[in-house]
């Protein structure tokens, strides 16, 4: 995998979320793409399907994938945490992914 910075998808989160300093968000990122085996780019164009130029519809099988991946990711005392990073990087690239509700 190139520099996590390096990636469409990732200088589009950065840049939409105002990043002052991403170090931690980038580490945490990297590791859940190791996970997965996909990088930022390819996770995004999963969720994602074209239906005519510049127009896209979102795939909510795999979203929900990722969504079921993200929860495994959170394990420990950090989790949640761990989770709002990732769901963040989906939804500054236009992929809604919420928290799972606590009851």
């Amino acid at each position: 995998m190139e520099d996590i910075g390096d990636y469409r998808t990732v200088r589009t989160w950065a840049y939409s979320a105002r990043f002052e300093e991403p170090g931690h968000r980038y580490e945490l990122l990297r590791e859940f793409c190791e996970r997965v085996e996909r990088n930022p780019d390819e996770m995004i164009e999963d969720c994602l399907r074209l239906v005519q130029e510049g127009q896209f519809k979102l795939r909510g099988k795999t979203r929900r994938r990722y969504v079921e991946q993200i929860e495994e990711f959170e394990g420990g005392a950090d989790g949640r945490r761990r989770g709002n990073v990732i769901r963040s990087f989906f939804i500054h690239n236009g992929i809604p992914i919420q928290p799972p509700i606590i009851t």
